[in-house]
């Protein structure tokens, strides 16, 4: 392939530009249809070949290729590269018909963006769009914890030192355990940071009497000095691995005091190490009239935010993972459903405007906790 290059500009800078490169004429035609429906992203070409990419990025200057990683005429992996060496630009997802963990780890190492079984729906294909486009990987959580360990036992195959000899690219590979856009946008910004797998079970309340949301069918909770245990013993991990700086962020209110009382903890005893926990309460709602004036400017009355489930939460999950949101499910709260607050009229939109505030706040504080130190 040879290279070529056209400048981008002049085309509106709201349109996510989509390029298909798929040797299945029905399956381009499926992903056309489904990217068609998609608000300000468009399909700008298509090919069948691997031979014809270098004349389609020229053409048509996509933001994100959608590349089949077994062509007719070549490989996948190899167009890849190739985007990579001579597109850095372009985001590449790679598709693929099977969950092949070592080709999934092999594309991303080689610059891929994300990598997708066929038949994804058109949300969670959408999702992939608008993050790669942002700068982030794109995995589902199943090959994301497959490609990591895969990766991990690689590197520790050539040496015994945990993390020894980890690529930059195959750190930001290990962040796709990680559950949340945030916790990936907030790591990529630092630029320097390794997001460890979110502890998914938190302090929600007593369980019997129920308390909290225990009341409320589907919740887990578990007490907070187990919550607490968790944590320091994963900080105490990372310090061991010869981490300098482990920082808690929580998205729920039960979480704060423990993260607090963990870190106060930990610095006490790590005091001349070097080493500081650092717990930032700032993370979770710390600034409420800063979102409500968000919400309300994007046609969110005042009286329908409230704590849970409410626009704030529906418009930001919409934003991270639209899969995750029933839509049919969205309505005011009543004395059952936990909702506190009306989600309805919730937005992607008003969760990204949401989501990019608080990123940029909770970076400065993570920021300005370390420069204390």
């Amino acid at each position: 392939m040879r290279e070529t290059r056209r400048p981008r500009g002049g085309r509106p800078a709201a349109a996510l530009r989509v390029a298909i490169v798929d040797d299945h004429p029905m399956f381009r035609m499926g992903l056309a249809v489904a990217i068609a429906e998609m608000a300000d992203i468009e399909v700008v070409g298509e090919a069948h070949r691997a031979e014809q990419v270098a004349d389609l990025v020229s053409a048509t200057d996509p933001d994100v290729l959608l590349l089949d990683v077994r062509l007719g005429d070549g490989s996948g992996l190899e167009v890849n590269r190739w985007i990579a060496a001579h597109h850095p630009a372009i985001k590449v997802i790679m598709l693929t018909m099977s969950e092949d963990h070592d080709t999934a780890l092999t594309a991303l190492s080689d610059g891929a963006s994300g990598y997708l079984v066929k038949g994804t729906d058109p949300e969670r294909l959408e999702h992939a769009l608008r993050a790669a486009a942002a700068g982030d990987v794109v995995l589902d959580h199943d090959m994301a914890q497959a490609v990591t360990e895969l990766a991990m036992t690689r590197r520790r195959a050539a040496s015994n030192r945990p993390f020894a000899e980890l690529t930059e690219r195959e750190f930001h590979i290990l962040d796709l355990v990680a559950q949340g856009l945030d916790n990936q946008a907030i790591a990529r910004r630092l630029g320097n940071t390794l997001v460890a797998p979110v502890v998914a079970y938190t302090p929600e309340g007593s369980i019997d009497p129920p308390v909290g949301h225990m009341r409320f069918p589907g919740t887990i909770s578990i007490p907070d000095p187990v919550f607490q245990q968790v944590l320091e013993y994963a900080a105490r991990s990372l310090k061991q691995h010869g981490f300098k700086n482990v920082v808690f962020i929580g998205d729920s209110g039960p979480n704060q005091e423990g993260q607090n009382a963990v870190a106060a903890k930990l610095n006490a005893e790590w005091a001349g190490t070097g080493t500081r926990a650092h717990a930032i309460p700032g993370y979770y709602r710390s600034d409420p009239e800063g979102d409500a004036a968000i919400m309300m400017a994007r046609g969110i009355k005042r009286e329908q935010i409230g704590n849970h489930a409410d626009p704030r939460d529906t418009s930001q999950m919409m934003a991270v993972d639209p899969s995750m949101v029933r839509n049919d499910k969205i309505v005011a709260q009543d004395a059952t459903n936990g909702i506190q607050g009306d989600p309805r009229g919730s937005t992607p939109e008003i969760g990204r405007a949401l989501l990019d505030k608080n990123i940029g706040r909770t970076v400065e504080m993570i920021k300005q906790s370390i420069a204390a130190r």
